[in-house]
């Protein structure tokens, strides 16, 4: 009888934590993002308020919930992996091809050593998380750019 309850318990507490895990890991919402510039290769976001935990995945859906972009991605290993913006469609051949790459002004988590991108006369660095993972924050600005690439 003893070995049932906590058996019972034991379930009991798995299924808390995995709530509590579910609710504290999920993304937020991108309240206010305004889009600043949009063209056939770039699309320049800039977000003026988030919750916490908002990614810029959440920043994407939210401006394609508005009509204002559309996007498709794909669910991998490493997160969302956004493969077309604006019916512009990453493209590879061989060892080449061209993709849509994220830039940020947040310095925590961009780096011009992989990539950069040019807006407004300043230089943006490579995001170093992907979309999904990538938590936005207000004030910085998220530059998706169809960039060339090869190894």
């Amino acid at each position: 009888m003893k070995r049932r309850l906590g058996v019972f318990l034991c379930g009991i507490l798995t299924v808390v934590f995995a709530l509590a895990c579910f609710v504290s890991c999920k993304g937020g919402e991108a309240k206010g993002v305004a889009l600043e510039s949009v063209t056939e290769t770039t699309v320049v976001m800039k977000v003026t308020e988030a919750e916490e935990n908002a990614t810029a995945l959440d920043v994407l859906t939210k401006l394609k919930e508005e009509g204002k972009i559309q996007f498709e991605s794909v669910s991998g290993l490493y997160g969302a992996y956004v493969t077309e913006i604006n019916g512009k469609k990453e493209t590879s051949e061989g060892t080449s091809g061209y993709s849509w790459m994220l830039y940020t002004s947040d310095a925590e988590f961009s780096s011009t050593e992989f990539g950069s991108v040019e807006y407004d006369g300043k230089t943006y660095g490579q995001s170093s998380l992907g979309a999904s993972a990538l938590v936005v924050k207000e004030g910085e600005y998220y530059i998706w750019s169809y960039t060339y690439w090869s190894y």
